[in-house]
């Protein structure tokens, strides 16, 4: 059985989506991989072989990505960022948790999500934060070289050995491993 685009369950589905200026500078680089991916098959396998879906994050041939393979992909990477184990879909919960914590308004965080009803993103993709969470949330923040580490001390936890050794990666350099992270789409791991 193949890949089928369904028509999404609510017609705001459909709308635009808001993203960070980092989102879209890692979706550009992205689809300028992807031309060059398909300039390479091309040659290899003459033109017009490449499989136009209009997606940007596709398999080497521009069919749609293997959910089983993707999904392999996506536990090793996690494994190798050294982060708990999540399913791949652990990161829309994370996202509206996020949202829900840094006091987004729940009408927002459901059209965000593209929920019907704020009581669907308030019942199924909010979940408490713990204390130990929310310094840990701190502290990768302060790692990534996002946020003040001294802005809220007591929320902080104990820094590391040597903060100096710990590279400060650019905001497009965090949500291109989201991206990568999220869809599979780099080699390696």
């Amino acid at each position: 059985m193949g890949n089928i685009i369904k028509v999404p369950k609510i017609e705001e589905s459909e709308d635009t989506v808001a993203l960070s200026g980092a989102a879209i500078d890692a979706l550009r680089e992205r689809a300028l991989i992807q031309q060059k991916e398909r300039r390479e098959y091309e040659a290899l396998y003459g033109a017009g072989s490449w499989h136009d879906t209009g997606l940007i994050f596709t398999d080497y041939d521009g069919t749609f990505l293997d959910q089983s393979a993707s999904s392999r992909k996506f536990k090793r990477k996690v494994k190798a960022a050294g982060v708990p184990p999540i399913r791949f879909h652990d990161q829309r919960h994370t996202t509206a948790t996020l949202m829900y914590r840094t006091d987004t308004h729940p009408k927002t965080m459901a059209d965000q999500l593209r929920h019907a009803y704020v009581s669907t993103t308030l019942e199924m993709y909010t979940h408490k934060v713990s204390p130990l969470e929310r310094r840990v949330a701190e502290d990768v923040s302060r790692l990534v070289g996002l946020g003040d580490p001294e802005e809220n001390p007591k929320e902080r936890s104990v820094r590391p050995a040597n903060p100096k050794r710990i590279p400060k990666p650019r905001a497009v350099d965090v949500m291109r491993l989201l991206c990568d992270l999220a869809c599979g789409s780099l080699s390696g791991v």
